[in-house]
């Protein structure tokens, strides 16, 4: 049974359980950063639709916007399914659908689209999928008219929540160190996220307690993301927080001397600060390496990323961060108060990425 009614805006887990229960609505409009799970989405509307594979084969249309007009989806929208009860219709790249030339025609064909979304034939499923939208395309033609069908997926700000909830969706659970090494190693993609974890469940497979643990993650995640102190710098010209916290943890934990660590980090935002000082930079390119380090013309590659990087950083943040790595080598060296070098560089991060 399809509902024509206009239905409030839906998240992921509503549209998700919806369309997994066969509760279909006659119109849908995805758009959002989140294309991963807008594809679950959309494969989710292919898979259910039908009852069998001859009903699909009749009445299942896939439009694609680049090579379709507002006018072919409206044709085919408005068909009536052949020997089965639905129509589905599903156009991607909705955001990229050919536009009228002629501002009569458009105009002409804007009104017929709005008539069609007030009573949207009954026995067709019209699913639409946009990428990102700026907030004023939203406020034009097509999408305006779509806006009580409009559902917006973007990233999920609770990644943990979401780690414990995927897992849980196919019968696993992790504990919560496993759910934190995730973060760690592979960030906050939603696709990257979801692909990891069934690695992990197929290396588990069999598993009676259905348990993913922190050593599980180590093995099967992390054998392939080594981190070093040059992805620890790019973390913190990113101003990834989570990122540069999170690797510096992970390079203590495989063996990294606090103290060389230190020191690296004290090297690096040394030759930022001194790249910020405009009489080095009036200096030809050569000499210019040679004041950070680099005295071959083949280093002068490097060179161009370190002035690059040194741009995202003020003075005061470079001067900040140099101090914050004093007080951490004093500590590590325990003439501070601190002792565990995970709590040092762990508020050292957070000095250093935070005023």
């Amino acid at each position: 049974m399809l509902r024509t009614s206009v239905r409030k805006t839906l998240g992921y887990k509503d549209l998700e359980s919806k369309l997994r229960n066969k509760n279909f609505d006659a119109v849908y409009f995805l758009h959002g950063k989140e294309d991963f799970l807008i594809e679950e989405l959309t494969s989710l509307v292919i898979k259910n639709a039908f009852e069998n594979s001859f009903d699909a084969e009749m009445n299942f249309t896939l439009l694609y916007g680049q090579d379709t007009t507002l006018a072919e989806i409206l044709n085919v929208a408005g068909s009536y399914p052949m020997m089965s009860d639905r129509r589905l219709v599903v156009v991607r790249n909705f955001d990229k659908v050919k536009k009228e030339r002629s501002k009569d025609k458009a105009k002409s064909l804007y009104q017929s689209w709005q008539a069609y979304l007030k009573d949207p034939l009954e026995s067709t499923i019209l699913f639409l999928v946009a990428g990102e939208l700026d907030k004023k395309d939203l406020k034009e033609e097509p999408y305006l008219s779509l806006e009580p069908y409009a559902s917006q997926i973007d990233y999920l700000r609770d990644t943990a929540g979401f780690i414990t909830e995927r897992a849980a969706k196919f019968g696993w659970q992790l504990t919560p160190e496993a759910v934190r090494q995730m973060g760690v190693y592979v960030g906050e993609s939603i696709r990257e996220i979801s692909m990891e974890l069934e690695k992990l469940f197929v290396y588990a497979a069999g598993r009676a307690d259905k348990t993913i643990t922190d050593k599980d993650v180590m093995t099967v995640v992390a054998v392939s993301r080594e981190y070093d102190v040059f992805q620890l710098q790019k973390a913190l010209v990113d101003k990834n927080l989570r990122m540069a916290a999170g690797i510096t943890q992970m390079m203590l934990e495989e063996g990294t001397e606090p103290v060389m660590l230190t020191g690296q980090l004290t090297q690096y935002f040394m030759k930022l600060w001194k790249l910020k000082s405009p009489v080095v930079r009036r200096l030809p390119e050569l000499e210019m390496g040679r004041e950070v380090g680099f005295y071959s013309a083949g280093q002068l590659y490097f060179l161009k990323d370190l002035v690059t990087q040194s741009e995202r950083f003020t003075v005061a943040e470079i001067e900040r961060a140099l101090q914050a790595l004093l007080q951490a080598d004093l500590e590590i060296k325990g003439v501070g108060s601190l002792g565990d070098a995970k709590l040092v560089f762990a508020m050292l991060i957070e000095k250093i990425l935070r005023p």
